[in-house]
């Protein structure tokens, strides 16, 4: 049985196996509670395993997000030259002219934004705001 808890404090966790449990630390630098120890010192190999595939899914996720930035960098840059370096993405939209290239910007600024640049009554809808002004 895959204990989701476990997989989550292992995704969190900097092991040193040449050092003692005690020496451990979350990923943000904070040292491990003798609880938490405990907990990793007890992971199955299955959660092992399931913390490794998340990781390797969280990377795919992030290298994905880091294309898409620079593929907007780069369809956004010719308007950036023209409006500077302080141009919004939604002034950016406004300046690119009807096209593929603008759809695609649009596309890529929406994943990046987790946002719905057209509707933003779509935006985060699991999250009980949308469409309410908050």
């Amino acid at each position: 049985m895959i204990r989701p808890d476990r997989v989550a404090l292992l995704a969190d966790v900097q092991i040193d196996i040449a050092a003692p449990p005690s020496a451990w630390r979350h990923n943000d630098g904070r040292p491990l509670a003798e609880t938490e120890q405990q907990l990793v010192l007890g992971a199955t190999i299955g959660e092992m395993r399931a913390a490794i595939n998340y990781g390797e899914l969280a990377i795919a996720r992030y290298r994905e997000h880091a294309a898409a930035i620079e593929r907007a960098e780069l369809l956004a840059a010719p308007y950036v030259a023209v409006l500077g370096p302080e141009a919004g993405v939604a002034e950016v939209l406004a300046a690119m002219p009807p096209g593929p290239e603008r759809d695609e910007f649009a596309r890529l600024a929406e994943t990046i934004a987790f946002a719905d640049l057209e509707d933003p009554s779509k935006d985060h809808p699991d999250d009980g705001t949308s469409g309410n002004g908050r």
